[in-house]
């Protein structure tokens, strides 16, 4: 019998080691995102800035977008992967 609560209490605090991992992962990410979007709208603005805007450098910050937001997404199913 105390094999069994030691067994129970084994697996609550995996169970919540699990849940503090899935809550830091999810925070990390969120910084990550929200740092992705602060540098898209720093492209943005910079790009609006200039009185001739090329297409180049429109085309560099719509690449940067979406390297950032290839990773994120790469990241998230990671987590997802992590926390299943």
């Amino acid at each position: 019998e105390d094999l069994k609560r030691q067994k129970v209490v084994l697996q609550a605090g995996q169970d919540g080691l699990g849940q503090l991992r899935a809550q830091l992962l999810s925070s990390n990410l969120a910084d990550s995102m929200m740092e992705a979007q602060a540098e898209m709208e720093n492209i943005k603005a910079i790009a609006a800035g200039s009185e001739t805007p090329k297409q180049e450098d429109i085309d560099e910050a719509k690449r940067q977008w979406q390297e950032a937001a290839t990773s994120l997404q790469a990241i998230i199913k990671e987590t997802v992967g992590d926390c299943g």
